[in-house]
């Protein structure tokens, strides 16, 4: 089956004194084309089932199957590989290296898939946001908005098949959340392969979900599915999500109003050789 299948995992934390269950039987379907949502209380198990989406932990027990192959028989080089060239993974924030510019931050996205980009193609893509005269700045020059909308952007160059958000607007006012969502519902519209999967406390992220998974305790509480979200085009929370204790659950949404990049330590300082070699060639190409 296509898609990535969570079936009945299991993680545990193994302390000196304590071993903590995360994840308590998890099961999950995340498909091609769609948008899942994740939501819970903090300490729920969320974060935990992202690291084993992207490969950086492996189940206690249970399987992860993506088309097929199952993660756990993934060598540690194969887990890399997938990871480099299949997933993006964008967290709150730090998405970007602030001592790169934002070129040459696409330019290490592209050289880790041993891709090549020009500047040309760059601007082009960050001209779809208005963004194109930001190609020689600096991360930290930008509002923490336009950070993200760079970040998702960059991401894109690799096409990934599937793409984990962590809290994506969690730094964001009202305004650059909204259009941070926006940005992810027209990709998809453009793009009917990608798998979503956005972890958030932000229940605005409902209007454009397909799947919305509520944890608690490290197991899945309630699952809404595209018809039970879009009833009418709207949804009462209060009925239908279980009461977390967070007052942003208790309202109702109507559907009008609503990785960082995984690499080592030696693959930058390489890229980094590789930059100044370029620029030492043509100081005038930055």
């Amino acid at each position: 089956m296509n898609g990535l299948q969570i079936k009945n995992v299991f993680f545990i934390y193994k302390t000196k004194y304590i071993d903590v269950v995360a994840l308590k039987g998890v099961n999950m379907t995340l498909s091609p084309g769609e948008i899942t949502v994740i939501m819970g209380p903090s300490g729920s198990g969320k974060t935990t089932l992202l690291n084993l989406l992207n490969g950086e932990i492996r189940p206690s027990s249970g399987q992860i199957i993506y088309n097929d192959q199952i993660y756990e028989n993934f060598s540690f080089r194969d887990i890399q590989n997938f990871r480099k060239t299949k997933i993006g993974y964008m967290r709150q924030k730090e998405n970007l290296f602030n001592f790169l510019t934002i070129n040459d931050n696409f330019q290490l996205i592209a050289d880790l898939i041993h891709r090549k980009i020009s500047k040309e193609e760059i601007i082009e893509h960050l001209q779809k946001f208005d963004l194109g005269e930001k190609i020689n700045v600096f991360p930290d020059q930008l509002s923490q908005g336009q950070q993200q909308k760079i970040a998702f952007l960059s991401i894109l160059i690799k096409k990934p098949e599937i793409i984990l958000f962590d809290e994506p607007t969690g730094n964001l006012d009202a305004e650059s959340r909204d259009d941070f969502i926006r940005m992810i519902e027209n990709y998809k519209e453009q793009d009917n392969d990608t798998i979503f999967v956005i972890v958030t406390h932000d229940p605005a992220f409902i209007a454009i979900a397909d799947r919305v998974y509520f944890l608690k305790n490290g197991k899945v509480d309630t699952h809404l599915d595209k018809a039970e979200i879009i009833m009418n085009k709207t949804i009462n929370l209060e009925k239908n999500i279980p009461n977390f204790g967070v007052n942003a659950f208790n309202l109702t949404i109507s559907k009008e109003d609503l990785s960082r990049i995984e690499t080592s330590i030696e693959v930058i300082q390489n890229f980094l050789r590789k930059l100044e070699k370029k620029h030492m060639k043509n100081p005038e190409s930055t």
